[in-house]
């Protein structure tokens, strides 16, 4: 599972992962992976890539 935080200032910050409920699984293992100045991909972008690769892959098999 991926978690992204809005981090507003620098400085020292606490993470804390607490478990709910009844476990589903037992965790053996966790990692934390921080990254600077990390933006958020624009879903616009991503989307008109998709439909362009499906309409591409229409002509291909409309082609043939």
């Amino acid at each position: 599972m991926v978690a992204t935080f809005d981090v507003g200032t620098a400085g020292e910050h606490l993470v804390q992962i607490e478990g709910v409920g009844e476990p589903q699984m037992r965790a053996t293992a966790a990692s934390l992976e921080l990254r600077r100045n990390a933006t958020d991909p624009d879903m616009r972008v991503v989307w008109t890539g998709v439909a362009l690769t499906g309409i591409a892959l229409g002509g291909l098999v409309i082609g043939s």
